[in-house]
């Protein structure tokens, strides 16, 4: 085998630092104006994410899709309630004054 099919194979069969462990050929459809793709159930199954919120990154040439981590940052304002109340039960800890004691005319004024 030629240098050059080693080296393609081996980015072929490497996602990261993980190793494939399932692969499929597919191709975008379109949806509106948008494009779509199927995701078979092997597929899915095969990279572990459970639930259905996902994080989708693109960058040189891949996308990348993810289960939702809890360092994700959330920026849907109606689920933030939950987010506090949950991160009250586990005991998280804020971050603090995130202003560092900065004030302004407002806060000494008004409040």
């Amino acid at each position: 085998m030629s240098t050059k099919k080693k080296t393609i194979k081996k980015i072929i069969s490497m996602v990261g630092e993980h190793e494939v462990q399932y692969s499929v050929r597919t191709s975008f459809r379109s949806v509106g104006n948008s494009k779509g793709l199927i995701i078979s159930s092997k597929l899915i199954e095969a990279s572990g994410i459970i639930g259905n919120d996902l994080i989708i990154e693109a960058a040189n040439g891949i996308i990348a899709i993810r289960a939702v981590s809890s360092l994700d940052v959330n920026s849907d304002l109606s689920k933030w309630d939950k987010q506090f109340k949950s991160a009250l039960k586990i005991e998280e800890k804020s971050e603090g004054d995130l202003f560092d004691g900065m004030k302004n005319e407002f806060d000494e004024e008004e409040w």
